[in-house]
């Protein structure tokens, strides 16, 4: 089945926006030592998806992603595309149900009635990764990106990140929240605890779409969110 895309309405945007502002974005996780960041930045969107809504305020599993949706690699990486349509068909536990423990292994499974807890997303759509279409986009919802992590991104503390330096280390997934047009960059929460960057954010450069870094490749967008009504999670 062919990707749906998404098409950015003409409405004029704001010079400076930030979800945090809205309250939709849920608390910085820790991957820990596990390649799981495109599961930690599809389920942070579809927990905003929930919580734009619905407004309902829940906490997702990542491990019941990681361990069974088996077109991604667990551990070992994995498209924010392929499991956007997972959580579309199959859909996450809450993190109750089945808490992150940094591994791929289905065993231990989730909790005894996971199947009354599955909660997912209505419908997604691929952005251009374009600095236009990603706004466009991010204004509607937070959106799940990947780039191409350099050896100095590991280094950043604080301020807006550009490439300079240093070897290619891999790819990452991270999930954009807000943008700035005065500084020229994205707002972007990562999946490496509270301790790194920004209280666990970063600002990424705008130019950074369109140089090796191709911050925005395979990004993903999140509209509602199954089922209608939550049950209730214990």
């Amino acid at each position: 089945m062919a990707e749906p895309f998404f098409t950015p309405s003409s409405r004029p945007l704001p010079k400076a926006f930030d979800w945090r502002w809205r309250g939709v974005i849920t608390p910085v996780k820790d991957q820990g030592q596990c390649g799981s960041c495109w599961a930690f930045s599809t389920v942070g969107a579809y927990e905003s998806a929930a919580r734009i809504a619905r407004a309902q305020v829940v906490d997702e599993s990542e491990q019941f992603v990681v361990s069974y949706d088996t077109e991604n690699w667990g551990c070992d990486g994995g498209w924010m595309s392929t499991a956007a349509e997972y959580l579309q068909e199959t859909g996450t536990v809450s993190e109750q149900c089945m808490p992150y423990r940094a591994d791929d292994e289905p065993i231990p499974g989730p909790c005894q009635r996971w199947q009354k807890d599955l909660g997912g997303i209505n419908s997604w759509a691929t952005v251009n990764p374009t600095v236009e279409d990603l706004k466009a986009a991010v204004s509607q919802a937070p959106v799940a990106v990947g780039f191409n992590v350099y050896d100095d991104f590991f280094y950043y503390e604080r301020g807006v990140y550009s490439h300079t330096t240093g070897e290619l280390a891999g790819g990452h997934g991270v999930l954009i929240v807000g943008w700035n047009d005065w500084g020229q960059y994205f707002i972007v929460k990562n999946s490496w605890g509270k301790d790194w960057g920004e209280r666990g954010y970063f600002r990424i450069a705008y130019s950074e779409v369109y140089s090796d870094v191709e911050f925005g490749f395979d990004a993903v967008i999140f509209q509602g969110a199954w089922p209608d009504k939550f049950p209730v999670r214990r």
